[in-house]
């Protein structure tokens, strides 16, 4: 949502450009095995805002609260990483 709608549309060209510029140049540095690299909001995501808008709307855990799960999930895919 961030990058297609909250952009405006010169900003947005420019974080896709780089993005893709850094993607770009992992597979090379990496012989086309290229680290997995994850971009995450945190709000909602990571952990609870306690459903304080801006930040997010979800009310079903504490504000700040770590969901149950996420930073095992991340941890596994870093790990991935390092199993090549």
């Amino acid at each position: 949502k961030l990058i297609f709608f909250d952009l405006a549309s010169d900003l947005r060209d420019l974080a896709l450009e780089h993005m893709e510029k850094e993607a770009l140049q992992l597979v090379r540095d990496f012989d086309d095995a290229a680290p997995l690299k994850i971009l995450s909001d945190v709000d909602d995501t990571l952990y609870c805002s306690g459903g304080h808008f801006p930040a997010g709307v979800d009310k079903r855990c504490p504000k700040g609260q770590v969901y149950p799960g996420v930073l095992a999930l991340f941890r596994e895919l870093s790990n991935h990483n390092h199993s090549r």
